[in-house]
């Protein structure tokens, strides 16, 4: 089944695109990537995005909690991809300095 056509405690995927379009309406003018790495995000990881918002709409969690919320995950997802990126340059090096051994 995909997140599309999941429903999430009594939401559906279409509740939660509106929730969502607050939480973009909401994010700071200081990060004008913002929409785009959410966008991002939720293609990546529907299933884990659905349920956050599920879960912060819920809690009854404020537009600026959500973003603020957010904002930390895309962080946190950048700094990932980045160490990610760097050990996979120092395995290039490992394997350029083997070759010329």
């Amino acid at each position: 089944m995909t997140a599309n056509s999941e429903n999430f405690g009594h939401h559906t995927t279409s509740d939660l695109d509106k929730i969502s379009d607050g939480i973009l309406d909401a994010a700071t003018h200081d990060t004008p990537d913002y929409e785009t790495r959410l966008a991002a995000f939720r293609n990546r990881y529907p299933a884990i995005y659905f349920y956050l918002i599920a879960n912060m709409h819920n809690r009854g969690e404020t537009l600026a909690e959500r973003s603020r919320l957010f904002h930390g995950i895309l962080d946190v997802i950048n700094l990932l991809e980045t160490v990610r990126q760097v050990e996979e340059l120092d395995r290039l090096s490992d394997l350029s300095n083997d070759e010329q051994t």
